[in-house]
């Protein structure tokens, strides 16, 4: 088995990575079942494989090479793949080099919305990943996102969700991310005022709205700037949206 530390350098696995990133669907399919198999046959350690990886970030010169490295990033973080690389990813920095793409690509919202993805995905259930989505702050690399691409419903609505999953975070953790209670509320409320014709969003942003409910002190910044008005618009609006009467009442009763 070849370890991390016997590799000089990214070298050719870094190369077939970024080649990979510029190609379709079915080639980044076949990257993540290949790099199952070398690490399932013992041929490189899972962070051999992800050092190469996330050097391959800094190869992507165009913008599909950059979607291709996020989708590629959301592929190998996923459980079933090989054990020990989506932990050996995030040790490699993989969620620093998705908050440095979402940087450098700040207009195009493909390259923002799967940002948020294959960060989500490299985070999965590990507190490593917490970490190192914190050490970058990537709380205001999201917000960042909905502000400037306020028209994309898929964005607004895994956006608002992925802001608001941060109220079960420690407070050190809020913090490191720059999470603030405030501005997920506002961005929620826009979304939903934006994109009032669209249940699966409301439901969404209704089920965020509660989690920020459960914290006692965020009651008067969900019902400010015509909060409680707009929640009961959006339930008239989709009165035969089962989910959002449900979640609508909830927050109403605050």
């Amino acid at each position: 088995t070849v370890a991390a530390s016997e590799l000089e350098g990214p070298g050719a696995l870094c190369g077939f990575f970024a080649v990979a990133s510029s190609a379709g669907e079915d080639c980044q399919r076949a990257v993540a079942e290949l790099a199952t198999q070398l690490v399932a046959n013992e041929v490189l350690e899972p962070n051999a494989i992800a050092r190469s990886f996330a050097a391959a970030a800094t190869e992507a010169s165009t913008l599909s090479a950059v979607c291709g490295w996020l989708v590629l990033a959301k592929r190998l973080s996923a459980p079933e793949v090989a054990e020990g690389l989506p932990a050996g990813l995030v040790e490699a920095g993989c969620i620093a080099q998705c908050a440095g793409l979402m940087e450098r690509h700040p207009q195009e919202a493909s390259v923002q919305l799967l940002g948020v993805e294959a960060m989500s995905a490299l985070i999965g259930n590990r507190i490593e990943g917490l970490y190192a989505f914190a050490e970058v702050g990537g709380i205001r690399h999201i917000e960042s996102a909905l502000k400037t691409h306020r028209g994309d419903l898929v964005l607004q609505t895994k956006g608002v969700r992925a802001i608001s999953c941060a109220c079960a975070w420690p407070a050190k953790v809020q913090d490191d991310a720059r999470f603030s209670y405030e501005s997920g509320i506002e961005l929620t409320k826009t979304a939903m005022s934006n994109h009032s014709e669209d249940a699966e969003l409301q439901t969404a942003a209704l089920e965020a709205l509660l989690r920020y409910l459960d914290r006692g002190e965020c009651v008067e910044a969900v019902r400010a700037s015509g909060g409680e008005g707009l929640v009961k618009a959006l339930m008239i609006r989709h009165a035969q949206a089962e989910r959002v009467q449900l979640l609508g009442k909830r927050v109403l009763d605050g």
